[in-house]
């Protein structure tokens, strides 16, 4: 049988590649006597080991330790080999799935990126030398390339090749914890409304379960009561339930796949109080974690559950009161006074004891309670009642004073880092209620401001006037993408964007609502930032850029959230390459009926729209040279553009669009039958003309884009109009003509 040859020269080259030696095994004529190519591979590989791996070890650090060098690396591959060797480690010429144990690569192509398996890693050359020079090795996660953990599924295209994939959005927020919990949150807060504008059940059944607390003695409540209803750990306890022998254990839900395949840089939701004893919190990096608590215990995202859950909490609430305030999927208030008076209870802890029953019997999750005379007590109340209890604060000026005593400051709603930094320029120490309290309120206003003034020094005190009913309208919706944005042409962009367009219309159409005001919010890598962060596909760190535009006139239409937001991009010019998140909010949100009564006012179509974007590039250039009256002897039309001047044109475009969105082709044709008719000094067939697609528009138009168009259409006449002659021909006329 033939030896087979052994070429110790770069892992990587082209000459050495296993396809172009199966190639060349399979053209020779012998074969070298082996009856397959992968028979010769493995005794290839065998003495390619026994060549390689010989010499002097001066240690053992790397024993039972094998590597594959990737590419260029620094130092080359020829030393690390020797290094490894040296200290007890193996080298591999191939990667040997299962077998090799690293590959050290200082750079890794995303395409091979996105090939890499379950367990495998990539660790840069420093792991080796660094663990050379300090006698021990390192920790791996100091050293990952990138955190192949982090990578969606291999099953999940969308994912793996990020914006340019028309599913990616459906896909991104089908896994996305956050968009689950901000979706469902407004979800309940529709379902709540709705269940409230039904009316109020001729008996709540749940309440018969409180028999047993009615008080004989019982004359009038003497305060109002409202409970914060919080989950213990939502995703865990609902995760849980399926797996009884993790209870007691540290547990948290994360992205990440396995805790064997390395830590990475994905985020912990949640995590049990098992293991917030080790110092892990929410929010925490999974490689962070596990340096607190190695044994803990990482479980995947299970979105159906979380929603059946939530409603089947919701809707046993209900059983007891309408009077509810969503807060979140896991998270609300509840009036406890009318249960209380109609089936006159004073034990009111005795009427949360029954209903946290009633939630942990139906759903096996814990949930804690706390309780106070208003909303503000009862959510502080709350930290003192979990895991898995309830506290009430009574109704009481000296009660109420010593539990608002030692709350801090940082636990009160609405305060973040704004705040606390200007409390911190008053030179003196302001950490808990008590402290601000001491505080005048007119210092505070004159420090924060007059609204948030006056709230902090309430707060301090207990004191609360938020109602439990929000009746407030829904300020805005919105699409953030921060994850898998790497676009390369402006194309791709565009349609991206119409993804997101149809995103915020459904969530427009779901709110039953219109929105007046768009805002692009672009997020560009730092200059100084790596091309590649350390979370896969990640934005890594970037610099905010925004521009936003107010219509005329409300919307809630894909294609003109698309078109608007394209200008706005337009305005922008950002590096395309660069953009590494990409954010889209409509605000001025008003309801449908509103926005119908306004879209029949026809002054309203004449209101200038503000907007700090050039509408010049949907015009055709005009020429440079000053055309004067009488501009049909000094002005030729070009023949390629007569055709567009015959009034059938614009005719058939409003038979043929005018009960469509009003797209960028049409935009450009009626934009240019104008601008010729003004510069042909045609004045009567222009105003008859415009007055004519103004009546198909109020009359027949069934998108409030024609309405942008034809607004928009009237300034530009005008101003065409008067840098030409002096005088607007449609609307009020400075001269005549």
């Amino acid at each position: 049988m033939a030896t087979p040859s052994t070429s110790l020269g770069a892992s990587d080259s082209p000459s050495t590649s296993r396809a172009g030696q199966k190639r060349r095994w399979e053209d020779q004529s012998h074969r070298g006597g082996y009856e397959s190519f992968a028979q010769y591979m493995r005794e290839k590989n065998r003495k390619l080991n026994e060549q390689i791996n010989v010499g002097s070890v001066k240690s053992d650090l790397f024993k039972g330790i094998s590597i594959y060098v990737n590419g260029l690396t620094d130092p080359p591959a020829l030393e690390l080999r020797h290094l490894i060797v040296q200290h007890g480690g193996e080298y591999h010429t191939y990667y040997f799935y299962e077998k090799t144990t690293y590959t050290i690569a200082s750079n890794l192509a995303s395409s091979k990126a996105s090939k890499l398996r379950k367990n495998e890693k990539v660790l840069r050359p420093s792991w080796i030398t660094d663990s050379i020079r300090e006698g021990k090795l390192k920790p791996e996660e100091d050293y990952l390339l990138l955190g192949n953990e982090n990578e969606p599924d291999s099953s999940s295209n969308a994912l793996l090749e990020g914006a340019k994939n028309p599913n990616f959005l459906s896909e991104f927020y089908s896994r996305s914890r956050l968009h689950l919990i901000s979706t469902m949150a407004q979800e309940m807060r529709q379902w709540v409304q709705k269940l409230r504008s039904d009316g109020e059940p001729m008996e709540y059944e749940s309440r018969r379960r409180l028999e047993h607390l009615v008080d004989q003695n019982f004359t009038e409540l003497k305060s109002s009561y409202y409970g914060h209803f919080d989950f213990d750990c939502f995703f865990v306890s609902v995760a849980l339930r399926k797996r009884p022998d993790l209870i007691g254990k540290p547990v948290a839900i994360t992205h990440a796949r396995t805790n064997s395949s390395g830590p990475g840089y994905s985020e912990l939701a949640s995590c049990s109080y098992e293991a917030r004893k080790y110092g892990v919190k929410n929010g925490m990096l999974m490689r962070d974690a596990l340096r607190h608590c190695p044994q803990l215990v990482c479980l995947p995202y299970e979105f159906d559950d979380y929603r059946a859950t939530s409603m089947a909490i919701y809707q046993i609430v209900a059983g007891y009161t309408h009077d509810m305030r969503a807060i979140s999927c896991d998270e609300m208030y509840v009036d406890l006074s009318a249960i209380a008076r109609d089936k006159q209870i004073t034990d009111i802890m005795g009427i949360v004891m029954q209903m946290r029953k009633d939630i942990n019997a139906a759903t096996g999750c814990p949930v804690s309670v706390g309780i106070g005379p208003n909303l503000l007590l009862a959510r502080l109340a709350t930290k003192k009642a979990k895991p898995n209890g309830q506290y009430m604060v009574e109704n009481d000026p000296y009660a109420i004073e010593n539990f608002m005593r030692d709350v801090k400051v940082a636990d009160l709603p609405g305060v973040g880092y704004s705040v606390l930094s200007k409390l911190d320029t008053l030179n003196r120490v302001v950490e808990t209620c008590a402290d601000l309290s001491r505080i005048k309120v007119e210092t505070l206003k004159k420090l924060i401001g007059e609204k948030i003034g006056k709230q902090l020094h309430d707060q301090s005190r207990g004191i609360d006037y938020t109602q439990l009913i929000d009746n407030r309208l829904r300020q805005s919706v919105s699409c953030d993408i921060n994850y898998g944005i790497r676009l390369t042409t402006s194309e791709e962009f565009s349609n991206f964007i119409k993804t997101v367009a149809d995103e915020l219309y459904s969530k427009l159409k779901a709110a039953e609502m219109d929105a007046q005001s768009i805002t692009l919010k672009l997020l560009i890598r730092s200059p100084d930032a790596p091309v590649n962060p350390a979370k896969f596909m990640g934005c890594g760190r970037c610099d905010a850029h925004t521009k936003s535009v107010q219509l005329a006139n409300p919307f809630c239409d894909p294609v003109v959230i698309h078109r608007e937001v394209m200008m706005l991009y337009e305005a922008l010019k950002p590096p395309i390459a660069d953009i590494r998140g990409i954010g889209v909010q409509l605000t001025k949100l008003c309801r449908k009926s509103a926005a119908s009564i306004a879209l029949q006012k026809r002054k309203d179509f004449f209101v200038k729209r503000k907007r700090n974007i050039n509408w010049d590039f949907l015009l055709p250039k005009v020429p440079e040279k000053k055309i004067e009256l009488p501009i049909r002897e000094k002005f030729d039309v070009p023949s390629g553009l007569k055709k567009c001047l015959k009034r059938e044109v614009l005719r058939d475009i409003v038979e043929t669009s005018i009960e469509k969105v009003v797209d960028r082709k049409t935009t450009n044709a009626v934009l240019e039958y104008f601008y010729y008719r003004v510069l042909l000094s045609d004045v009567a067939t222009t105003r008859n003309d415009y007055e004519f697609l103004e009546n198909a528009v109020f009359d027949r138009a069934k998108s409030d884009s024609w309405l942008c168009l034809i607004g928009h259409l009237k300034e530009q006449v005008n101003r065409i109009a008067c840098e030409k002659y002096g005088a607007k021909i449609i609307g009020s006329f400075d001269k005549t003509f």
